[in-house]
């Protein structure tokens, strides 16, 4: 376990070439120790995940959280908020392989198990929703997305400390973008913008929205928006 902790620690840090091999041993261990079907083997299944992820071999990185999910379901069982905890990571290693319809099943599991276990302002809840919504959107199902965010916002009123409102706003502007309603998608972009913008350690946050908002003034036809929001988006890399 000491182990385990050093080799992600190491990963955080950014040594992924000194993380992956203790992590595989912590990996060899576990299955000697406990055999296959243990949350600790899975742990480091999901961890070697991270490093994969991190090192840009994404089939390996979804591999491992699969096996990772296998393992989660066969010890504690379908519909456990342990199988709802790791839903998510192995749909965010399917949209990193350009696969977000498989990812969406994924998610709609996960929203699905959470509803059982956790309150609609759960963060954890609120943030798998905003990805489904997201990967809804991407994929065409605009209505379902936009009725999934509308629900979520419903819940999670704007607080100047926090993101996760501004990113749910942010959300359905991108979705209000792909159903071309860009004079509603327009104010919600906005303000997500300009409330991120206010927050520290949200930059990753606000460029996302910037560049959803160069999105929206290009398929608006607002060209010299479009521009200068493209000028911003430069400014904030």
């Amino acid at each position: 376990n000491s182990l385990a902790e050093v080799g992600f620690a190491m990963g955080k840090q950014k040594k992924f070439d000194d993380a992956e091999p203790i992590l595989i041993d912590v990996l060899a261990r576990r299955k000697a120790r406990y055999g296959d079907q243990h949350f600790s083997v899975a742990d480091a299944y999901e961890k070697l995940a991270l490093i994969a992820s991190s090192k840009g071999n994404l089939p390996r990185a979804e591999s491992l959280s699969v096996e990772g999910l296998r393992i989660r379901k066969a010890v504690f069982g379908d519909r456990s908020i342990q199988a709802a905890f790791q839903l998510p990571n192995v749909a965010f290693a399917r949209e990193a392989i350009n696969d977000t319809t498989g990812a969406i099943p994924l998610l709609r599991e996960a929203v699905s198990i959470l509803r059982s276990f956790r309150p609609t302002t759960d963060p954890f809840f609120v943030s798998v929703q905003r990805m489904l919504a997201l990967d809804l959107c991407s994929t065409g199902a605009t209505l379902e997305g936009d009725s999934i965010l509308q629900s979520a916002i419903a819940d999670a009123p704007v607080d100047s400390a926090a993101t996760m409102p501004y990113r749910l706003r942010a959300s359905l502007g991108f979705c209000k973008v792909r159903e071309q309603k860009y004079v509603e998608a327009e104010p919600l972009l906005l303000q997500a913008e300009s409330g991120l913008g206010a927050i520290r350690g949200a930059a990753g946050h606000r460029l996302l929205v910037v560049n959803w908002l160069v999105t929206l003034y290009e398929g608006w036809g607002k060209a010299a928006e479009a521009a200068i929001w493209r000028d911003r988006a430069k400014d904030a890399r």
